[in-house]
This record gives structure tokens, sequence and C-alpha cells, in this order.
């Protein structure tokens, strides 16, 4: 729950990837304050750590927040920050990491205090960008050293004293960065030629002593950005699609919890298909460590590659997984489908055929049984199988990773099944205890790259974040999320959780903070264990209807 701390790094990032050269600088003279040009197409508010600490609120936040293993893994993180300009990118002017101390000490103040980010861009024009952070007369004073030192020796350029700060002039777009110090904000601006946006943050700063309009609520973290116009207007390579959405998120606290919402915004309608919900009521335990339903997904799922020989009639449109407590994880998926008897013959002989062709002899075999069910057998750490299945009045493929066990008497709780079904424009629901989960995320991803031999760097047992995952899977209670239909184009989505994640994100968090690479691309599915984790048993909670986020 740090979104903040990559801030200065996203924005030295603008800078680098726009190109850095070595050429001389020339005076450039303060930014003057100018009405907005253009669209706001990014902001980002964080309140900072210091701030919510001091809330009533943040009590379960904080309370893994302070743990030493989250303070390691912290650290680890900002070190990895700290380098990464001189590491990652190839136009830096030098890859001597000397100044990279210099930027640490700026990274911890992203995260203890409280600033703001905005990206601007007019039409036809190259953007701008504005980062503004609240900081005490001392560290104000180091941030214009610093800075001016890690830019310097990320262009090699020297920066050009002015009457509040310093600029840096340089040949490639963005050829202008200029720092300010404005009442207790330091002011930094990315532009070409001049920066009204950052000249409009000095104005802010000026009638209402914030360089954000301030709302009536108190938000920890408040985002809103379309990152198909960012990589536009800073000529980024970020290769995303044309449906990609726009993106907005807040959190704040509520009690012992954090409560996130956000919207996604597609440029075209979704056509999601949301007939009536097919729930397998009678397959799923009541004792379940989560559940999750999804509906509208036949247009997805026909873009994936083994659902391709699925008949048009019988593509699936809902799934549902659910998965009770043990070791294997006992996780199972059910598709709903109009003819399962027809799909699971149309999806068995590829999948079987697969397997074959990827898994070595040792790990076992996919068959065909006796009862027509797909089976891998001899797989040493689970019990994987396919079937079709007739439940509660519906067809379904039901997948697993142990044998199926139906609990006739201790069925899915009816509370939460009726929530489920009342909200007509859901099409999104997640149940879970995130701690338990997690040690069964964290079992079937070392399981899935020992078995497909997956290379690349490995998610160590002594790594910090496995460290952190070990020492909170007790502590990271229910989360629950939402999310709904509210628009032809636009989704809305809820959470109520501790830390504002649910297992799967802190899994793949996890991978990714454990990169040597770290933060240069999501490498997560390219990380890999040489053996699946020992799993410790954790005694069972009792899983008892719906809970709203």
């Amino acid at each position: 729950m740090k979104p903040m701390r990559l801030t200065l790094f996203l924005m030295l990032a603008a800078v680098i990837f726009c190109g850095c050269d070595k050429s001389s600088s020339r005076a450039a003279q303060p930014t003057v304050p100018q009405a907005p040009d253009g669209e706001t197409i990014a902001r980002f508010h964080w309140l900072g750590k210091k701030q919510i600490a001091a809330e009533t609120n943040s009590t379960g936040l904080m309370r893994i927040w302070n743990e030493p293993e989250s303070a390691r893994l912290e650290t680890q993180t900002l070190d990895k920050l700290s380098t990464a300009p001189w590491r990652l990118f190839p136009h830096v002017a030098t890859t001597n990491t000397a100044a990279a101390p210099l930027l640490r000490s700026l990274l911890d103040d992203c995260v203890q205090q409280e600033s703001y980010l905005e990206i601007r861009c007019a039409t036809n024009q190259p953007g701008e960008l504005a980062f503004a952070i609240r900081l005490d007369a001392g560290r104000a004073a180091l941030w214009k050293t610093n800075l001016a030192a890690v830019l310097e020796s990320l262009t090699g350029i020297r920066t050009t004293p002015t009457e509040d700060g310093w600029s840096l002039k340089k040949h490639k777009m963005p050829n202008l960065i200029e720092l300010i110090r404005k009442d207790e904000w330091i002011v930094v601006g990315v532009g070409q030629e001049k920066n009204a946006l950052a000249g409009d943050f000095l104005a802010r700063i000026t009638g209402k002593h914030a360089p954000y309009e301030k709302s009536a609520t108190n938000l920890w973290f408040d985002a809103k950005f379309d990152l198909r116009q960012v990589a536009g207007a800073f000529k980024l390579d970020w290769h995303l699609s044309s449906g990609f959405p726009e993106i907005a998120v807040t959190a704040i606290g509520d009690g012992e919890d954090v409560r996130t919402r956000g919207d996604l915004v597609f440029p075209q309608p979704l056509a999601l298909n949301l007939e009536p919900w097919t729930i397998p009521t009678n397959l799923v335990s009541e004792s379940f460590v989560s559940f999750v339903a999804v509906r509208g997904v036949s247009r997805l799922l026909g873009g994936i590659k083994i659902f391709s020989s699925f008949p048009s009639n019988s593509m699936p449109n809902q799934l549902f997984t659910w998965d009770r407590f043990g070791t294997p994880p006992p996780v199972y998926v059910a598709f709903s489908v109009n003819d399962a008897s027809n799909a699971f013959n149309s999806v068995a002989s590829p999948l079987i055929r697969w397997l074959t062709a990827n898994v070595a002899p040792k790990y076992g075999m996919a068959q065909m049984d006796a009862d027509a069910t797909l089976i891998w057998d001899g797989l040493p750490f689970g019990y994987p199988f396919l079937q079709a299945i007739t439940n509660s009045g519906h067809q379904f493929l039901l997948a697993g990773f142990s044998p199926p066990v139906i609990f006739r008497d201790k069925s899915m709780p009816p509370e939460l099944a009726g929530h489920i079904i009342q909200e007509t424009n859901l099409i999104y629901y997640d149940w879970e205890l995130t701690g338990e989960k997690l040690i069964h995320w964290r079992y079937l991803d070392d399981l899935s790259r020992l078995i497909f031999d997956v290379r690349g760097p490995l998610l160590r047992q002594e790594s910090d974040s496995v460290q952190w995952m070990a020492r909170n899977q007790t502590n990271l209670s229910l989360c629950v999320t939402e999310m709904k239909l509210v628009q032809t184009n636009r989704l809305a989505f809820a959470r109520k959780s501790l830390i504002g994640l649910s297992a799967l994100e802190i899994e793949l968090l996890a991978n990714w903070l454990e990169t040597p690479e770290f933060p240069s691309g999501f490498q997560t599915l390219l990380v890999t264990n040489p053996l699946p984790v020992d799993v410790k048993r954790i005694i069972p909670h009792r899983a008892t209807g719906a809970a709203n986020p």
C-alpha cells in the first residue's frame, strides 16, 4: 500500500525515455503561473505514510506496515528503484550509479510525505508533467541539491540556479526540467520550452495552499489516468491496445479495513451478455477459503487458444472458482455451458495432446478414466481433473486440483448466493480469506513453474517478499471485491480488505519485486522457484455469508 513510492522514478523515466543528451545548458527563467492549457490525462495524489499513520482508521494497515518484514521489503524495493535509472535506461549519460544514494533519500520522502503528480497534454503538443511534494525547509534543501545531482548524472548537463530553485535545459524532448520551492512545497516540472502545468501548480499553492483541488474526503490515495494518452504524450513504446481503459482509483481507511473504489472507462461499449447467474450452489461447500463468480466472459474466453475448439453454442459465459482448506489446495473451477458433454469432448483431446507434449513423464500423464473424466494421473503434488457435470439444474465443465467432493449437507451459504443474484449489474464477485488463499497461490505458483520448467530468476525462500508473506499469512483477513457494469462502457469496482490487495495481487507483486531487473517490465511469469514451498497448515476459519465491500 505504497503507491507513490514510484512517483519520482516515473518522473525520471519520462525524462530518460524521451532522450537524455550531453549538451551545454542554457539559462531558463522560472515558470510564470499561467492558465491551464490542455487536458489532464493523469493525476496521482498520495497523502503520505506520515499523515495516514496519524489517522484512527489506519490501525489495521499500519499494524502490518510497521512490521520488521515490511520495513525490510520497503528498503529493498526503494534500494532497487534508486539504481534503476542507471541500470535500465539506454540513453543515460553515465552508467555510474554514484548518484543513486542521493536519489534513494528522495524516494523515502515519496513514501512518507504528501505528494501530487499531474500530466497534461494539449492536442498535437508534447506532454507536460508536474510533481509536487510537501517538505520542511531541511528536506526541501536536500531535494534541490540531490535531484540536481541525479539529473546531471543522467543527462550530462549542469543545472542553472534560479531565484527559487534551478532549471535544466537540453536539446531533446522534453527539453526543460525545473525545480521551484513554493511555501512548503517543492514543485518539479518537465516540459517542452515552458511548463504551464508547473506554473498552474504554483498558482494553486498560492491561492489554496496545495497543488491539487482539495475534496471533502481525506483520501489516502486518489488517482485517475489514461495510460494510452500518457504513452502518446511522451512517445513511450508501451504497446497498449486501442481498447485499454481510463482508470480511476481511490483508497481510504474504514476502521480496521481499507476501502478501495474505482472505475474503468473503455473507449467503446463492452457488449457484455449478463445472462442470469447459474451458480453451482450444490458443488460449493460452506467451509471455503475463497469464492469467485464472473459472468459476461464469452468474448474474453473466445480469444484464448484452448477455448477455440468449443462449439459456438457452448462457449462459457460464466465461470466460478472456489477452494477449500487443505494441502494440496482443493481448488475448483466450474464453467457454465449449454451442452457440457459436447463442450467436454471438444476440449479434452486438445488438452491431453498439450499436456503430453509439455509435461515430463516424471510428473505423470493426462488420460481419460473409466468415468469419462480427464485426469492428470501420477502427479505427485495434486490430482487435476476435468469432467462434464450437471448441478442445480445447470450444466458445467468442472475442473479441479484434487478429487471432487460434494457436501450435500454443507452447500454454499444461501445468503452469499442471494447477494450475488440480487445484484442485477454485477459481473464479478470475489470473497476470500486472504491469508489462507495466499498459501494456495504460493503452492500453485511454485508447482506450475516446477512442472513446466519455467526459466528465470528464483523467488527464494529467504527473499524479503516471501518472508513478508510468511509473516502475514495469519494476519491477512477477509477481502471482498465487486465489479459492476454501470454504463455500457464503464465498470465500477469496490473492495474491502486489510491492506488494499487480494492474495493473487500480493503473489504477483512479490514476484515482480524480486526480479533483479525491477522495476523493468512485469516479469511475474518468468520467475520460478526450484521446488514447491513447504506450506504450513493454518487453523481453518468458517466462511459465513456475504460481506459488502
